[in-house]
């Protein structure tokens, strides 16, 4: 069970990241890091924050246009 969790973990961190390289490397680690300090949001392989968080934080510092990352984390998040 705990390995189910862990490779969870590992895919959501993967398809936040692809997601976010979409903008560009320094943007990706820009928000990965603002999310951190600023919303306690942790995406690592072994723990992630529930999505709804995640969400929550890149409709504060996005706004629509988090729509459209969600979006594509659901997507490549599924696909694996």
């Amino acid at each position: 069970m705990a390995r189910y969790v862990e490779v969870n973990y590992y895919k959501r961190k993967q398809a936040i990241e692809d997601a976010l390289a979409v903008l560009g490397e320094p943007v990706k680690n820009l928000i990965l890091s603002y999310l951190y300090h600023n919303n306690k949001i942790i995406i690592e392989s072994n723990y992630c924050s529930p999505i709804e968080e995640i969400q929550k934080a890149l409709e504060e510092l996005l706004g629509s246009s988090a729509v459209l990352i969600m979006r594509l984390i659901e997507v490549r998040d599924f696909d694996r």
